[in-house]
């Protein structure tokens, strides 16, 4: 319903003075209908949808454009889930563990490296089982 102001002579009010009379019709008397939620509710659920799956779809892509260590060292062989490197003349600890993870901080994978020889050197030859 709408209230409209008008000057009127209402029976309780003294006359010139304006009186309001509601009229139906008004904004107030629309409504939305319960498929109007619908139809707001569906783009909103269709935009969430659509983040989501570009949030997932990037995090694989991500995941898969990233090389594995095994990938970054040649002569690495996988068997049985294992990843197995034989050092070659002049391979270090240090070195492999640079191999191992060129951007990070090599010496947890060294210490890793490291007790796996139990304080033996690193000599040519030799297998280790990569972290």
């Amino acid at each position: 319903m709408a209230a409209i102001a008008f000057p009127s002579v209402a029976r309780s009010q003294r006359p010139g003075r304006p009186a309001l009379r509601l009229v139906p019709g008004g904004f107030a008397e629309t409504r939305p209908s319960p498929g109007h939620r619908r139809g707001r509710l569906a783009p909103l659920l269709a935009c969430v949808a659509l983040v989501v799956g570009v949030w997932f779809g990037a995090g694989a892509l991500r995941s898969a454009a990233t090389p594995s260590h095994l990938a970054r060292i040649p002569g690495a062989v996988v068997s049985d889930g294992v990843a197995h490197y034989v050092a070659r003349p002049g391979d270090t600890l240090w070195s492999i563990a640079s191999r191992l993870d060129p951007g990070g901080d090599p010496r947890p994978i060294v210490d890793e490296l490291a007790a796996e020889l139990h304080g033996a050197p690193l000599e040519a030859g030799m297998s280790l089982i990569l972290p």
